[in-house]
């Protein structure tokens, strides 16, 4: 099984290091493969919104930089994690660049799921979804918008399965591994 980690956290963010070190040792133990790209040190640049992945090479990003490889790597995992301090009850930029250039992953054409149009899908198999937010304290408010993100992300990437977390600066290492855990154990990854 192979899950990859898209992590968007800032330079020194030790909790969002936590959350991400913790993460690759409870997959790891449990059988995964496991890469984690930390997207802050990696030149992706915006989507331009060309449309050649689409219309001149259909599920290729016709990008030169390293965002081109992202949507390949997800769409071959059997689990993906955005991992992301969570700014305005978003991601953070990084994370936003990397996940816009995702959409080679679906096709141009549009379909009516639960009443919404929707792209279609491009490929039978679509990882698993999971994303954990990284606050310094909780804030209601600010993770019912994350949640309401990820689980809208969760429908356009087809995510059979898919969880929102978080993870607080006031937490120490053994309550972020409770936490991941729970979070994993919410799409099947652990009992």
């Amino acid at each position: 099984m192979r899950a990859v980690v898209l992590d968007g956290s800032r330079q020194g963010d030790q909790t969002s290091r936590t959350a991400r070190e913790v993460l690759e040792e409870q997959l790891k133990e449990n059988g995964w493969k496991v890469r984690s790209l930390l997207l802050r040190d990696m030149d992706i640049r915006p989507c331009d919104g060309c449309l050649r992945c689409w219309i001149k090479h259909p599920g290729l990003c016709s990008g030169t930089d390293q965002g081109r490889m992202i949507p390949g790597l997800y769409i071959t995992s059997d689990l993906a994690v955005f991992l992301s301090p969570v700014t305005f009850g978003g991601y953070s930029y990084q994370l936003k660049k990397a996940l816009d250039r995702m959409i080679p992953n679906v096709l141009p054409f549009f379909e009516k799921f639960k009443g919404e149009i929707h792209h279609r899908k491009r490929y039978d198999a679509y990882p698993k979804l999971i994303a954990i937010g990284v606050l310094q304290k909780p804030v209601q408010s600010v993770e019912m918008i994350f949640r309401a993100l990820v689980d809208r992300n969760a429908i356009n990437f087809y995510a059979p399965a898919h969880a929102a977390g978080f993870v607080y600066g006031t937490e120490d290492r053994d309550t972020i591994r409770l936490g991941v855990r729970t979070i994993l154990s919410r799409v099947g990854v652990m009992a």
